[in-house]
């Protein structure tokens, strides 16, 4: 390719080709961190398992603008799933 471009062979065609393919990976790695956020509740796995309290409160905010936004008004609610606590057992997902 570099020979066809600058008539003869050049390292500046490995620096080009180094280029596209970090920006395609950065591409590909925003585009599969974008697919993982919920779009009913608005979970992000990713940084449930950095930090839980975090991410609840992700889900209180987007849940938050849900309920306030004009497009969701017709849409069903969100069936968030409720459990009840026994005595003395801890409900953590962690494991």
């Amino acid at each position: 390719m570099t020979y066809a471009i600058f008539k003869q062979l050049d390292p500046r065609g490995l620096f080009i080709v180094g280029t596209i393919l970090l920006v395609s990976e950065l591409f590909s790695q925003m585009k599969w961190r974008s697919a993982m956020i919920c779009r009913n509740c608005g979970f992000d796995p990713v940084v449930y398992v950095r930090n839980p309290e975090q991410a609840g409160l992700k889900i209180k905010a987007f849940m938050d603008r849900r309920s306030e936004s004009p497009e969701h008004l017709l849409r069903a609610p969100v069936q968030r799933p409720t459990q009840k606590a026994k005595k003395g057992e801890n409900l953590s997902l962690k494991l």
